[in-house]
């Protein structure tokens, strides 16, 4: 005989309070619908992805633009990796990756007097940026927003949804 079903005792039971995560270089968060995530940004990309309808969405802190050495375990520190277990984390939820939107954020310059660029012309904030575009692109994500480069530090809080997070731009004092 089925066990008799009761009433949740509140609606906490039902509707679980949003969590918030932190994201440190090399975390990859895949979220619900009005969970927090938040993390501070230099050179490093933070990349969100969020289904069309804001229920699901996903957050990296990327720090290198280079591939991971493929004889160690896939290290989320690195863009390819990162991405990887962010498309991972939705379609374990049933979510496909390339009908997500994408926002980039991050890639400043953090030492402009004493690092002007590479071989490339690229700092090591802009290449870092330039090699998530490219692996989005290449997975067939749209990106909508960008606030990257410059040289200040950014902090980034998003209540997963469909709204934009919030990113506000940290300018160094100027140096004499």
């Amino acid at each position: 005989m089925p066990a008799a079903l009761t009433a949740p005792a509140s609606l906490a039971d039902v509707y679980p309070s949003p969590r918030v995560h932190l994201l440190n270089p090399g975390d990859v968060v895949v979220a619900n619908a009005g969970d927090r995530l938040d993390t501070l940004l230099g050179s490093c990309v933070a990349v969100t992805l969020v289904d069309p309808r804001g229920t699901v969405g996903a957050m990296c802190h990327i720090v290198h633009a280079n591939d991971s050495d493929p004889r160690r375990p896939p290290d989320p520190h690195h863009a390819r990796c990162a991405l990887q277990a962010m498309a991972d984390g939705l379609l374990a939820r049933g979510i496909v990756p390339r009908l997500c939107l994408a926002r980039i954020y991050g890639g400043a310059n953090m030492f402009p007097n004493q690092y002007r660029g590479t071989f490339d012309g690229l700092h090591v904030g802009m290449r870092n940026v330039a090699r998530v575009l490219e692996l989005l692109d290449g997975g067939g994500i749209r990106v909508i927003e960008q606030s990257v480069g410059g040289t200040g530090y950014r902090k980034l809080s998003w209540q997963v949804g469909p709204a934009a997070p919030v990113c506000t731009v940290v300018d160094p004092e100027p140096q004499a």
